[in-house]
């Protein structure tokens, strides 16, 4: 990222000029203070509004630890922590959460900028929601693991199952998926279903669906009770 800003400015104009350059960005761009306690944000534009899901008020005097949450991965944040202490700039990604808990993956570039003497003024950050590359780009891996895994003779419970797993990572918080296969019969066969409760899958397993009967697919699971809704149409 270059930051060819007005050099010689006091740092107050730079921010005035940083603001109005903000404004213009389509894209999620924020400041920080790191002259003030825990390096808060101080301007953060529309889009990162948009793409966080908080109010200005509540995410100004900040920092944009805000947008991590439980499994935004320890090593990450640990080296951009280690990279802004050697005043490098950032350019990776890492699993965000928006304020209502949504999960989104942010590809994150943060820059210093320096006056002409070499004290640090501001950070920029900019931010951009690449959750639906990562994604395309699990599914292809999966993909490719699966080839590899039939060509190697892994058993379909085995290959299965890692497509579930992927699903549940990068698809939706609490994800929990399954895969049914039906036998000729029309039964229903648990096929992959590691994360579900075990209750859940004994109900399902056999069950018969056709024109006339089948699962609405409404199911209620919680620790230690599954209720399985089973609706019979009219003919």
């Amino acid at each position: 990222m270059k930051t060819n800003y007005p050099k010689g400015l006091s740092k107050d104009l730079l921010f005035d000029w940083l603001c109005r350059l903000g404004d213009q960005y389509q894209t999620s761009f924020v400041v920080s203070d790191p002259d003030s306690l825990n390096n808060p944000l101080v301007y953060v534009n529309d889009p990162f509004l948009r793409l966080s899901g908080f109010s200005r008020e509540e995410v100004l005097g900040q920092n944009c630890r805000i947008l991590q949450g439980p499994e935004t991965l320890d090593y990450s944040i640990q080296s951009i922590r280690n990279q802004i202490a050697t005043g490098d700039s950032i350019h990776t990604e890492l699993l965000n959460y928006r304020k209502d808990g949504t999960p989104f993956w942010n590809e994150l570039v943060i820059q210093p900028l320096r006056d002409e003497k070499g004290t640090l003024l501001f950070y920029i950050g900019l931010q951009t929601d690449v959750t639906y590359r990562k994604q395309t780009e699990a599914l292809f891996v999966v993909q490719q693991e699966i080839y590899q895994g039939i060509e190697k003779g892994y058993a379909l419970s085995v290959l299965l199952q890692k497509i579930c797993d992927v699903a549940e990572r990068f698809f939706q918080q609490d994800t929990k998926s399954s895969i049914l296969l039906l036998d000729s019969d029309n039964r229903m066969i648990v096929a992959a279903a590691r994360s579900l409760p075990e209750k859940y899958n004994q109900a399902i397993q056999g069950a018969k669906i056709g024109l006339n009967t089948g699962s609405c697919g409404t199911n209620s699971c919680s620790v230690g009770c599954c209720r399985t809704a089973w609706w019979k149409f009219p003919p």
